[in-house]
């Protein structure tokens, strides 16, 4: 028949002709990229480029952390938005906000572990609001030994 024709002339596959169940998984994860890549991205502005969005080093006893957070506030404006807040807490410094924008809400948080016991009483955070820069510093806790020293 022409279907056993056919079928006799295609190249033999090696391996299984099972799929992959591991692909299903790889697509969804390019699709999902993409779709952050072509609609998300300017409504996640701490999820871009760089480390989620945010720059680290340690200079020094003081560990500064960048980001560039657009549209956001250090206060609590009369929309209902929420502002930025810094905090430490522990061995971690965490940033997080919000902001609304017509019908939709976007929020995040992220955390940074310190390299040291940070000293509360010398966090300085600085916030642009017309270019969205935030900057923060924190500084070593003196006598507090780095967190590579104690293991």
């Amino acid at each position: 028949s022409d279907l056993g024709l056919a079928l006799r002339d295609l190249p033999e596959e090696k391996g299984s002709l099972e799929p992959n169940p591991l692909e299903v998984f790889e697509d969804q994860e390019q699709f999902f990229r993409g779709l952050l890549d072509h609609f998300g991205a300017h409504m996640l502005p701490a999820m871009q480029s760089g480390s989620q969005g945010f720059q680290t080093e340690v200079k020094g006893d003081h560990f500064r952390l960048r980001g560039s957070l657009p549209g956001y506030s250090m206060h609590r404006s009369g929309n209902g938005d929420e502002p930025l807040n810094v905090q430490v807490a522990g061995r971690t410094l965490v940033v997080q906000g919000s902001k609304s924008t017509g019908n939709m809400m976007t929020s995040f948080q992220r955390s940074f572990p310190l390299p040291w016991e940070p000293d509360p009483e010398h966090v300085v955070v600085t916030y642009g609001a017309q270019d969205g820069s935030l900057l923060v510093d924190v500084a070593k806790k003196p006598g507090s030994p780095d967190t590579n020293a104690e293991q």
